[in-house]
């Protein structure tokens, strides 16, 4: 049983699955070529195992090629998932901040947000994009910096 939860905790990233698939499945046929006495159908079955081999590295290769990410289980920062997610930081954010007292603290603490955002320095770079995509459409959201920007030089 602990053997088995090792090999659970070493399938972690797609992968590492697809390899776990591959070696189950040829041992599945390594073990029906082994055991079957008839040489048509062993030769099938060893022709099947080439072949399942060859497609399935094939499948990991393309994967590979078109979208690596996929094989290590990591997503990109999207600026679409930026402007959802800022949509809906805004939308939940809004109602409260509108109970502010006055007029200048709802728009310090929008603008505050979004210098947050647009100053996160950390070394994922994809992630500081991302964080630099929602403090423009916070910005595109609000039309408060331009409005802050007439106000303070006055």
């Amino acid at each position: 049983m602990k053997d088995s939860k090792t090999i659970l905790e070493l399938v972690k990233t797609p992968l590492s699955f697809m390899v776990f698939f591959l070696l189950l499945v040829e041992s599945f046929f390594g073990f029906l070529i082994t055991n079957n006495d008839d040489s048509s159908e062993r030769a099938i079955l060893i022709w099947s195992s080439i072949l399942f081999f060859g497609v399935t590295l094939l499948a990991i290769l393309l994967l590979a090629v078109i979208k690596p990410e996929a094989l290590s289980g990591n997503k990109k920062w999207t600026e679409r998932f930026a402007h959802k997610l800022i949509t809906d930081i805004y939308d939940g954010l809004d109602g409260y901040l509108s109970n502010l007292p006055n007029d200048i603290e709802y728009k310090e603490a929008w603008l505050t947000t979004s210098d947050v955002l647009k100053n996160t320095y950390v070394e994922d770079k994809e992630f500081v994009v991302f964080c630099q995509t929602m403090s423009k459409e916070l910005d595109k959201k609000t039309e408060i910096r331009k409005k802050w920007e007439k106000y303070s030089k006055t």
